[in-house]
């Protein structure tokens, strides 16, 4: 075959594999859009991040700079100027969705430049695999399951940087500079990282590709962080403090010193500690995770790792865990510059061994990055399966029985989908007596008419376990005074309308005295310790089929200090087919906070799972939480005493 007969090959080559890429990253962006919108309409972002950039999107779209969720100036929080660059798609695109597209858009054309630099230096079959270990890494697939963070549009930029700057094209490069810079504050230090490089890494034009980047970077990262931020918290929470002091970055590094220049002088005069810091075991099992599945090939190009060291060492030195994990967004950032740094050390390797053995050891670490990627694959298989949840299509009905201006609070899976609204608040910034993530304190509560609230939310079960003393009267304050009527509910999510007048169903009561009950009371007693004194059948189901509304009426026999848990049960034939369990009193009234002769009635709206037609015998079984014991139940009736461990409702007829 002729010389010009194998170029004119190997550029046919080169174009289909360059169609072959994108046809891939195609893929990707198309099945993860699908999975996220998935997660989106089945209320899988448990969080608030997302809800909180997409409230952002809308108050910027509708001329504010201060949404309701963070209780100030969102510059307060992060200098996220991108956002302000965003606003035009947003209007076109107007759903908090168009963000989650924008991160998956900024992961896959990232894998599509990664291909691009890798085939200019490795053969294209490397290059082909290694885009596609970077699209299967794990830190990747937590960032992108994980909740919405302008820094993860940094990932398509950072690779555009390098490629820019490694093809010497200054002017997409100074654009991209800017961008990147806009993005949010640490990924100035990224720029000034590449000025640095460039004036050790250029033999001309050293002003240009070292000063410039590292002036813009400086200045801009010292307006930011030392003047924007601080000046926006300053002006929610004055206590005559120092500008610096009011940066939120400061609370994570005061191990390493109490002021800026401390944290200079530790890093001097006191490198060892730095380094202590960096190697406790948590950090080495973040390092292992980003660098481990390629097997720290990165390490031998250690100028392209100096180009995210600033972020690496702000993850690493931070006290806050979730910046040392890939669980979360963080890593992230760092992956385009362990995948660059790999590529230069192919290109090291290649020159000092020969083929067979070159080959050889890139199918080795394809194969320890494969089964890296495996070892994650059940964890990210449980976490997507979580989404999918039998209540959702509730959910969806309560939020639209919410006017689109009214003002509602929630717990945190509802938030993204509630987002695009003026007056949206967190129920647990509520509860912990916060202004959003602002500094400020509450002093009083906000005037919502609306609260859609699942009470096992994960969130405020924390809180109330970690602190129930301060959060547990908080939880009665606002459910119990604040005249919520109930406008839909199944099982623990609830729905409330505030101050709709009377006759509207309550969602608990409590009270001193018996509740009038008629007919006369059967002795049911728990554990000698409370009693059940009724359990009705109700009537509103909302107009939903399969919805049993029940009504318990609570009196307690003594000073409790145990949480009880109750277990529905469902049976066939004196077999049970069905169980769910429910905490007494939601947690806004839980036994353990019952003191002798309460009295407590609760409204709960039971969901039939999928069941066969036939007759089902409704029975409740008791739980002490604490203890994790089976509570006995003993029933009085007639003189004649029923002891067991479970008791029979009523009864259930499935058509």
């Amino acid at each position: 075959m002729s010389p010009s007969r194998i170029q004119q090959t190997q550029q046919s080559l080169l174009e289909k594999s360059n169609g072959w890429a994108l046809a891939l990253c195609s893929l990707a962006f198309i099945f993860w859009l699908a999975l996220l919108t998935y997660k989106y309409f089945h209320f899988g972002y448990y969080d608030w991040d997302f809800a909180l950039y997409a409230q952002v999107m809308w108050s910027l779209s509708h001329g504010s700079l201060s949404p309701s969720l963070f209780g100030m100036n969102f510059l307060g929080n992060h200098t996220e100027y991108i956002a302000f660059l965003l606003v035009p798609l947003y209007l076109v695109f107007h759903h908090p969705l168009a963000l989650i597209a924008l991160k998956i858009l900024s992961y896959t054309l990232g894998a599509y430049i990664l291909f691009l630099i890798a085939k200019r230096n490795l053969p294209v079959a490397f290059a082909l695999i290694l885009m596609i270990l970077y699209l299967a890494y794990p830190a990747n697939l937590y960032a992108l399951i994980y909740e919405f963070h302008f820094e993860s549009l940094a990932i398509g930029f950072l690779f555009l940087l390098f490629y820019f700057f490694q093809t010497q094209k200054f002017i997409p490069f100074s654009v991209t500079m800017v961008l990147t810079g806009l993005i949010k504050e640490n990924m100035l230090l990224v720029v000034v990282a590449f000025g640095i490089y460039g004036l050790f890494a250029r033999d001309r034009d050293r002003i240009r590709w070292g000063l410039i980047p590292i002036v813009f970077g400086l200045i801009v990262f010292y307006a930011s962080v030392f003047l924007v931020i601080p000046t926006v918290r300053q002006e929610v929470t004055s206590n005559g403090s120092p500008m610096w002091k009011y940066s939120p970055y400061f609370s994570m590094y005061q191990h390493l010193g109490s002021s800026p220049m401390e944290i200079m002088r530790t890093f001097v005069f006191q490198p060892w500690k730095v380094f202590q810091i960096i190697l406790e075991p948590y950090k080495r099992g973040y390092i292992t995770g980003l660098f481990g599945p390629l097997l720290f090939l990165a390490f031998l190009s250690p100028q392209i790792i100096f180009l995210i060291s600033p972020v690496l060492l702000q993850q690493l030195l931070s006290s806050a865990f979730q910046y040392y994990t890939i669980g979360y967004h963080y890593g992230a950032t760092v992956l385009p510059f362990v995948f660059l740094a790999t590529i230069r050390s192919w290109v090291l390797l290649k020159s000092k061994l020969r083929p067979v053995f070159y080959h050889a050891a890139f199918f080795l670490i394809t194969l320890a990055c494969l089964f890296h990627i495996g070892f994650y694959q059940e964890n990210v298989a449980v976490r997507i399966a979580q989404y999918k949840d039998p209540f959702d299509p509730f959910c969806w009905q309560m939020i639209s029985k919410i006017p689109p201006q009214a003002s509602v609070t929630a717990t945190l899976s509802f938030l993204a989908e509630l987002s695009q609204r003026k007056s949206l608040y967190s129920f647990r910034a509520i509860l912990q007596g916060i202004k959003g993530i602002s500094p400020q304190h509450l002093k009083s509560l906000p005037e919502v008419s609306w609260a859609l609230i699942d009470f096992e939310d994960g969130w405020i079960g924390d809180l109330l376990r970690h602190d129930p003393k301060t959060f547990q009267p908080r939880m009665q304050d606002f459910f119990l005074n604040h005249d919520w009527v109930i406008k839909d509910a199944v099982q623990d999510i609830v729905l409330l309308e505030k101050g709709v007048g009377k006759g509207g169903l309550k969602l608990i009561e409590q009270g001193d005295q018996s509740f009038h009950l008629t007919p006369p009371l059967d002795e049911i007693i728990i554990d000698d310790n409370f009693q059940l004194l009724k359990a009705e059948f109700g009537n509103d189901s909302f107009g939903r089929r399969g919805v049993i509304p029940l009504k318990f009426h609570w009196r307690s026999l003594r000073d409790l200090k145990e949480d009880y848990q109750m277990v529905f049960l469902l049976k066939k034939n004196a077999r049970v087919v069905y169980a769910y369990p429910r905490r007494i009193g939601y947690t806004v009234l839980p036994t353990s906070t019952w003191s002798k002769e309460t009295y407590v009635t609760e409204r709960y709206w039971f969901l039939l799972p999928p069941l066969d037609k036939g007759e089902y015998t409704l029975s409740v079984m008791f739980y002490n939480i604490n203890i994790g014991k089976k509570a006995n139940v003993s029933l009085s009736k007639s003189g004649f005493t029923q002891k067991g461990d479970r008791l029979d409702i009523g009864s259930v007829r499935v058509p």
